[in-house]
């Protein structure tokens, strides 16, 4: 799971340096940068949230269901969740358009 999630990077970044004089090049770095942003709000609120839902144990041995999930912050789960597919929605949209940039230079 970690290759398929940091392996975005990897290669996005790969991408702009093998297009760095390109036309394409700048939208390459923006989807990079998204693609980044979406790593640090994956890190910063989305695992956190996991893990320590996670820790609160089997859900089978939970006497008190409705208390974990209060503390769980769903909202804040969610909403973040939300920001996160959207940005990497965006840096899908920019490689898109750094592909058709770069048809449209080599075609």
């Amino acid at each position: 799971m970690a290759g398929g999630f940091f392996g975005s990077l990897v290669l996005t970044a790969s991408a702009a340096w093998a297009n760095r004089h390109e036309p394409a090049f700048a939208w390459i770095l923006v989807a990079l940068a998204l693609s980044l942003v979406a790593v640090v709000i994956t890190m910063a609120v989305n695992v956190p949230l996991n893990d320590a839902l996670k820790g609160a144990g089997d859900p089978d041995r939970i006497t008190d269901l409705g208390r974990v999930r209060d503390a769980f912050h769903e909202g804040r789960w969610a909403a973040w969740n939300l920001v996160r597919t959207l940005v990497s929605l965006a840096a899908l949209g920019c490689l898109a358009w750094a592909l058709v940039l770069h048809g449209r230079a080599t075609g």
